[in-house]
């Protein structure tokens, strides 16, 4: 990111607080759990643009530019569609395919990136640990570091292993959840509230207006899975009853 940002058109902006710098708020987006500076409550949202503008939109498009010089230079200035078969022909590893796809789903793990873009993990966390069982069944020794990140072997398993677990699976969210209230809705004539689930570890969930403000908590169901959390966001609601 460095040496791109070198390239003036693409300039990493100074980060919104004169304390923080931009590798700092990189560290928190890929690896937020090690991070070495996290932003407060007040920070996370300009922290959010800041990943947007610069690293998910700028960074990406400086790195798509280079590598498509490189790949122009490969064919020779020949209008060719690229093809994954060809990769090799640029000298760079797999790794660098995937720089673009770690930065815009940010996460260190490519496999984990892949699902997540495909669709078949919707958080971070549950597609880091899918991506666990792709190295369990794919020893480092027997194909070498490079080919364990070639993206036809990891579509190849991920279509074998996990989409036809995911059509197995036809699990829906509990209808209604007793939640308890975290705010005074007494004053108020409204009985219904849109909201967001954020899961707090496996034992609640924190209810959220999308604003941001607690609303509610509740036990997490027996029957939750974490994926609800993406492909069921709008048609959650708390009622007041």
């Amino acid at each position: 990111m460095e040496l791109i940002s070198k390239i003036r058109k693409f300039n990493l902006e100074k980060p919104p607080k004169k304390d923080v710098q931009w590798f700092n708020i990189l560290q928190w987006w890929l690896d937020p759990t090690n991070a070495e500076t996290i932003p407060d409550r007040k920070q996370v949202s300009g922290w959010f643009d800041y990943v947007s503008k610069n690293f998910s939109y700028k960074f990406n498009w400086g790195l798509g530019s280079v590598i498509a010089f490189m790949i122009d230079d490969v064919h020779e200035g020949r209008l060719k569609e690229t093809k994954l078969d060809e990769w090799h022909l640029t000298g760079l590893s797999w790794v660098v395919l995937w720089i673009k796809e770690l930065i815009t789903w940010g996460t260190l793990e490519p496999v984990a990136a892949y699902l997540l873009a495909q669709g078949m993990e919707f958080t971070r966390e549950n597609a880091e640990k899918a991506a666990m069982i792709y190295y369990q069944s794919n020893s480092i020794e027997e194909v070498g570091t490079n080919n364990l990140l070639d993206p036809r072997k990891i579509r190849d398993w991920a279509l074998q292993s996990l989409k036809v677990k995911r059509k197995e699976k036809t699990t829906s969210p509990p209808s209604n959840i007793q939640v308890e209230l975290k705010r005074d809705f007494r004053q108020t004539s409204n009985h219904t509230w849109r909201v967001l689930p954020v899961t707090k570890g496996d034992k609640s969930i924190n209810w959220f207006d999308p604003a941001g403000y607690l609303l509610a908590v509740s036990i997490t169901p027996d029957n939750w899975d974490n994926n609800f959390l993406m492909t069921m966001t709008s048609f959650w609601t708390l009622q007041r009853v």
